[in-house]
């Protein structure tokens, strides 16, 4: 099987994977909870439950990341943890009570926690390397997101709910198969030689950095604006009168308009720097969710929908280059982990928990909240623009942790990359 992935290019196997991953999500986002719901479950079982996969997330991500990469195994722990979530996926068949659903839920959402940032890493680091363009990739991942909504929501149609599971079990299996195809990270010279135990220093460094903390703050708000949107987009529009069709067809114009912007990515990242996309997603953010709230007709909404480039695939082009770019090669995957547990499993879910109340008490007039916080990640953007030049956040030597660490302390030093190129 490796053989056979080994001929074809790289891009094609990171593609292949990142698509078939998302047949997964394309499904599991829309219809877990009505599963759960088949199996008896009310709804703060499955609140609890999706808070609980969320949380977890937390901790799962950049401590299994971490070893990963400290251990350079990062391909390796992709197969093993995508195999786990294929196993627990069909452990489903025989998950009758909460206590089962709950514990394999916690292993797929462990196991995921994890591969995302090792593939994420590995499909930056080879771009670079190989001069392929890393939205190229991407977007096949949210092409297959938006057929599996189809398939998997025409199936259930079809045939109940009960159709969800056999759906999840299949592409779980297609996604450990092209997890074969993923290729080994090279390893990274300027790694510390003298164990995990450095590595560990250097990515608690990376951490405390205040320019790498303003990143990650600004980088969660972008992405946690959605949160609204993502949990009562839909509830809202019903409730102005729009149909279930009319829905659909306003959900799938924003992955379009990702797609098309994830296409041109190569071009625009070389005409803006990845703190001015975040920027940019803010100000998206700003605008989208402020137009929102006011409960615009739908010619409005058509176009409207289209920021979803700007409020989703900006933030999350700059951050990938930000990372690409900042962060030392040893260090991407445990960075994109750090990145990911505060975007996801804090940010996000608290967004997400406020949301259902806003949405209950305020109806549409909630998008204010989510407006509010594309202009906290515009405002810390553009002091992140201001507090980093291009250069790269490399951990110096000294095992030393300053408990105050500054741009411009010791522990750290800025170090020029001629590899990367300047932010503009």
């Amino acid at each position: 099987m490796d053989r056979t992935f080994g001929r074809l290019p790289t891009p094609y196997r990171l593609a292949a994977f990142t698509a078939a991953a998302n047949l997964i999500g394309g499904a599991h986002m829309p219809f877990f909870p009505s599963w759960m719901a088949s199996k008896g479950l009310d709804a703060t079982d499955i609140g609890l439950i999706i808070a609980i996969m969320g949380m977890i997330r937390v901790v799962t991500g950049p401590v299994m990341s971490f070893a990963a990469e400290a251990a350079q195994r990062q391909r390796q722990t992709i197969i093993l943890l995508t195999g786990g979530a294929a196993a627990s996926y069909a452990a489903y068949f025989w998950a009758d009570t909460f206590f089962w659903i709950l514990a394999w839920s916690l292993t797929t959402s462990a196991a995921w926690s994890a591969v995302s940032p090792l593939f994420e890493s590995i499909t930056l680091r080879a771009g670079q390397r190989e001069g392929f363009q890393y939205g190229r990739v991407r977007l096949w991942g949210t092409a297959a997101f938006v057929v599996s909504n189809v398939a998997s929501g025409w199936l259930v149609q079809a045939y109940g709910i009960a159709a969800f599971l056999p759906y999840l079990t299949i592409a779980g299996l297609i996604a450990l198969i092209f997890s074969l195809g993923v290729p080994q990270e090279q390893p990274d010279h300027q790694a510390p030689t003298n164990g995990t135990k450095d590595q560990l220093r250097s990515a608690i460094r990376l951490c405390i950095h205040p320019v790498f903390a303003l990143f990650v703050l600004a980088g969660a708000l972008a992405q946690a604006q959605h949160g609204f949107y993502y949990g009562f987009a839909t509830l809202d529009w019903k409730a102005q009168g729009f149909s279930a069709a009319t829905a659909g067809v306003l959900w799938a114009i924003g992955p379009i308009a990702e797609i098309v912007l994830f296409y041109y990515g190569a071009k625009v990242m070389r005409l803006v720097a990845p703190t001015h996309l975040l920027a940019l997603a803010g100000a998206s953010g700003v605008i989208k969710w402020g137009v929102m709230a006011l409960a615009p007709p739908l010619w409005i909404l058509f176009p409207l929908q289209i920021l979803h480039a700007g409020t989703f695939a900006a933030a999350h082009l700059g951050a990938m280059q930000f990372i690409l770019r900042a962060v030392p090669g040893h260090l991407a995957a445990t960075a994109q982990a750090v990145y990911a547990a505060i975007t996801y499993g804090v940010v996000m879910a608290a967004a997400q928990f406020a949301s259902g109340l806003l949405f209950h008490d305020y109806g549409s007039l909630g998008y204010l909240a989510m407006s509010a916080m594309g202009g906290g990640a515009l405002i810390l953007s553009l002091v992140l623009a201001r507090a980093w030049q291009g250069q790269t956040l490399a951990p110096a030597q000294d095992t030393t942790i300053e408990p105050a660490a500054l741009p411009w302390s010791p522990q750290f030093v800025d170090r020029p990359d001629n590899t990367r190129p300047p932010q503009p």
